[in-house]
């Protein structure tokens, strides 16, 4: 036997290999998580550093047929720096659900038909619908969605001119305008819920509404770090990275967290606010949760990465005060899952002494630097490949290149096939063993992050930092 390598990086989809072959094998996944971002800083405060990926592996068996799927964590965003409102940094994609709904499941309709203009969002131009008046003041309209299985769904909408997003008869989501667009994601029980969209239009102007939902199967991505506050200048936090994923047949083998993101640094009152943060993992879902915005003076906090169990992500207040110009707290890295696993060790991604590690580059680093986006997730699979033996003084050793005469001249044989129940199979060192980028389930799907609660103005210790979770 030899072993056959395929290496396989972040390319912002799912890559997937089909097994080719009769002659079943075993496969080894080494697997990486993305790193997280930093955060952005204050003045001479550094943001927070965020944190290297996880590390996890597996072996499992193939035969002709099997599916092979990977979803290579993409790195956390940096935050920005030195600004009000400083935007936290990007999220990590990864493996995700898929689009549930949309709009355009309501046309054509005798009653309904898409809109389009060329002041919308390009959201609004693809999405957008209405009644078939379009100078109609009012758009409500109840759907019957089926969810197909229980987990996170994320609820996009624009509107001109504004609308609300109901489901099961509780507003989730309120949209204000039709140059941007507005979203939540809300937990979802499978089954049938009532989605109302009711959207309001200024008297003497067409209408618009559009509304995505997405996701449902368990989201590996990480969260966006959260903003800077609106007064002085201070860091955005970092955003957090993508799990790396690997499934056979749709089922999810081995799971490589990514790492959290760096806080945003504030002025004063300590710091910086280094991944990971305080507040550790979440209780079940996947899908990292974004770092809180700050609502005054100070640095948002970094997000938690995705993975077995997404991590939670940093509240704004990493100082002594809620309203002085302090630091976030740094997010949590998420947790791996496989045969056998490792946390990173602060911006060192775990498993980083593997023999497949890739390097700092590409191997899920953490970020140091103020602003600075981690390093992408890494898998790399090791194929158990049968091959040609020969015997040399009575001790069968496999052939490194197989030689074949062609009139009269030896040349390298550039693929070796075998009968196998009367068809010609090629051994498996001679398949081309390449993972292909495919459509669809990869994405940013993140969990709401930490809501501002004002702190109690009577003092009696009833405000303070709240979690509010969906």
């Amino acid at each position: 036997m030899t072993t056959v390598l395929r290496p396989v990086g972040y390319t912002g989809s799912r890559q997937q290999l089909t097994w080719p072959n009769y002659w079943g094998t075993q496969v080894t996944a080494y697997l990486w998580g993305a790193g997280g971002g930093g955060g952005g800083g204050d003045g001479g405060n550094s943001g927070g550093n965020g944190t290297g990926g996880g590390y996890a592996s597996v072996s499992f068996n193939v035969a002709v047929g099997d599916v092979i799927d990977v979803a290579v964590g993409g790195p956390g965003g940096g935050g920005q720096g030195n600004r009000s409102t400083g935007a936290g940094g990007s999220a990590g994609a990864s493996l995700t659900g898929q689009t549930a709904w949309t709009t355009l499941n309501a046309v054509p309709s005798p009653s309904t038909i898409r809109v389009s203009n060329r002041a919308y969002c390009p959201f609004l131009n693809q999405y957008g619908i209405w009644n078939d008046n379009i100078w109609d003041v009012l758009f409500d309209r109840t759907f019957t969605i089926n969810f197909a299985s229980t987990g996170y769904y994320t609820f996009t909408s624009s509107a001109d001119n504004s609308a609300a997003i109901f489901v099961d008869g509780v507003e989730i989501l309120s949209v204000r305008g039709y140059q941007s667009t507005y979203n939540t994601t809300i937990s979802v029980s499978a089954g049938n819920h009532s989605v109302r969209i009711l959207s309001y239009n200024e008297v003497y102007s067409p209408g618009a509404v559009a509304l995505t939902i997405d996701g449902g199967l368990n989201s590996y991505s990480g969260g966006g770090g959260g903003a800077a506050g609106p007064s002085g200048s201070s860091g955005g936090g970092g955003g957090s990275g993508g799990a790396t994923v690997v499934r056979v047949n749709g089922v999810v083998l081995a799971v490589a967290g990514g790492g959290g993101g760096g806080g945003g640094a504030g002025y004063r009152g300590g710091g910086p606010g280094n991944a990971p943060g305080p507040n550790g993992q979440s209780g079940g879902e996947s899908a990292g949760q974004n770092g809180g915005n700050h609502p005054g003076d100070g640095g948002g906090g970094g997000a938690g990465g995705g993975g077995f169990r997404g991590g939670n992500g940093g509240y704004w207040g990493g100082g002594p005060s809620s309203y002085s110009d302090t630091y976030g707290q740094g997010g949590s890295f998420g947790s791996s899952d496989g045969w056998s696993i490792a946390n990173p060790s602060e911006i060192t991604p775990g498993g980083s002494n593997t023999e497949y590690y890739g390097g700092n580059s590409t191997g899920g680093r953490g970020s140091a630097n103020n602003g600075v986006q981690g390093a992408a997730g890494r898998a790399v699979f090791a194929f158990d490949a049968s091959g040609i033996q020969v015997v040399n003084a009575n001790d069968w050793r496999p052939a490194k290149q197989v030689y074949v005469k062609n009139s009269g001249v030896w040349q390298a044989a550039q693929a070796v096939y075998v009968k196998y129940n009367g068809t010609w199979q090629p051994v498996i060192g001679s398949i081309p063993l390449n993972f292909e980028s495919v459509s669809g389930s990869f994405g940013v799907f993140a969990r709401n992050g930490p809501a501002y609660t004002p702190p109690d103005p009577m003092g009696m210790g009833m405000g303070g930092p709240m979690f509010d979770i969906f």
